[in-house]
């Protein structure tokens, strides 16, 4: 692949993998999970404009976008359980705009087609499937996906990388087969999941609801709502909008404060239907000077 630069990389020594990037999707028989790596991780470099997540509209949509350079690449998902606890999994080029993948600042992002999709394979349940997605030109680093999958009824999360300290932005949330209510009437449903430490739901006439356990104040979050178990309740004011999941949306299943920036503006490209999608809270949400 001929790029001048995607990513900006300030490199010195060689070590191992960096995960610069992990979330998760589901939907009814199958759970999977992504962790993007940079491989060979370079002492003291420093990545800029990196962003991306993965996207649900009628099928997995995975991407990666660099705000530097204003270009993005990906790839489309789809698994399909099979007897034996096995999956085919196949791969699709990425098929969602930069419109529709809402990427900001908006205007001029131009796609990158990968050199090379994995064919369709069959695959066990906990098999990892890795998927090349980018050489730098002037390091040789590798982007490469590394993709879990699994029974969604026992999944778990694949443990990788070197050792550090846990922060709150590290908790992620998850969604998984959920059922929306506002003010007490039911409004939509999804037999699906996504997971990520910043998750979104679109609502028509209610706009965008970005959340997070972790506060990001200087994002322009706010607290407004509560995670209980299975259960996340944002209220905005007058309006509460509650989504009861299966499963803990949380680790361990407790009790946290919800912080929540609502785009009552945000409409999505295409059908102006109910959408979820995950990522990174400052990619989400970019604050203008």
């Amino acid at each position: 692949m001929r790029v001048t630069s995607l990513l900006i990389l300030l490199a010195c020594a060689c070590s191992g993998a960096q995960v610069v990037m992990s979330g998760s999707g589901s939907k009814t028989g199958v759970y999977f999970r992504y962790e993007t790596r940079i491989e060979p991780e370079l002492s003291g470099q420093k990545i800029t404009g990196f962003g991306g997540g993965l996207f649900v509209d009628g099928g997995f949509h995975r991407f990666l976008s660099d705000t530097t350079t204003r270009k993005y690449f990906g790839y489309d998902l789809s698994i399909d359980p099979q007897p034996g606890e096995m999956f085919r999994v196949t791969f699709e080029p990425l098929s969602l705009s930069a419109e529709k993948l809402r990427l900001e600042p908006a205007g001029g992002w131009s796609q990158i087609s990968l050199p090379l999709l994995p064919a369709p394979q069959m695959v066990r349940s906990r098999d990892t499937i890795a998927v090349d997605l980018f050489v730098h030109p002037g390091t040789g680093q590798k982007i490469v996906d590394y993709l879990f999958i699994q029974d969604d009824r026992r999944a778990f999360r694949l443990p990788s990388g070197p050792p550090r300290d846990y922060t709150v932005d590290d908790v992620p949330i998850a969604l998984n087969k959920l059922r929306l209510t506002v003010n007490g009437k039911q409004v939509d449903e999804s037999g699906g999941g996504i997971s990520g430490a910043a998750v979104y739901f679109y609502l028509p006439n209610y706009g965008r609801f970005v959340f997070s356990l972790a506060p990001h104040e200087q994002l322009g979050f706010r607290k407004a709502g509560e995670v209980r178990g299975s259960t996340l309740t944002i209220t905005w004011g007058n309006d509460t909008f509650v989504l009861d999941c299966d499963g803990p949306i949380a680790p361990g299943g407790g009790v946290f404060h919800l912080y929540v920036f609502h785009e009552p503006s945000w409409r999505p490209r295409g059908p102006d239907s109910f959408q979820l999608g995950a990522s990174s809270a400052r990619s989400l949400v970019r604050r203008k000077p």
